[in-house]
């Protein structure tokens, strides 16, 4: 399935207001959001397991770069990790800030949750990031 961060097997969705995303070079991005969505963990470790996927995305986005390792984090009141990336959004050729969320759900797949804006207008987001992250509910 192709995402907003390129293609790789996912299930995944979108959150992003009206006029903030769209289609360049044949993939829909955005530059203002959240997408969350889950991915198949061939048994690693959260820390392995989030390393494969920033790996995927950064093969999709070759400008897409890590800035962080991963902090801890809650991601709906479980065990994660926060992984700060920057890039530059292929619709608008600008620099952005992602702020991607990862654990371990209990069937083993890995859930993510990537908060996207633009560099200039990213502190006005990034608490809303993590207290989305951390509103996440997660069926039992």
């Amino acid at each position: 399935m192709e995402n907003a961060l390129g293609e790789y097997q996912t299930n995944d969705f979108t959150f992003a207001p009206s006029g903030a995303y769209g289609q360049a070079n044949g993939q829909t991005v955005f530059t203002h959001g959240v997408e969350a969505g889950i991915m198949r963990n061939e048994s690693h470790d959260l820390q392995t397991a989030t390393q494969e996927l920033v790996q995927s995305f950064s093969q999709s986005n070759p400008r897409m770069r890590p800035t962080s390792r991963g902090d801890r984090a809650s991601v709906g009141g479980r065990n994660g990790l926060r992984t700060r990336m920057t890039n530059q959004n292929e619709a608008t050729g600008r620099p952005e800030n992602l702020a991607l969320y990862t654990t371990i759900l209990n069937d083993g797949t890995l859930f993510y949750l990537i908060g996207v804006a633009p560099d200039n207008e990213y502190g006005n987001y990034d608490s809303v990031f993590d207290r989305v992250a951390g509103s996440v509910q997660f069926a039992r």
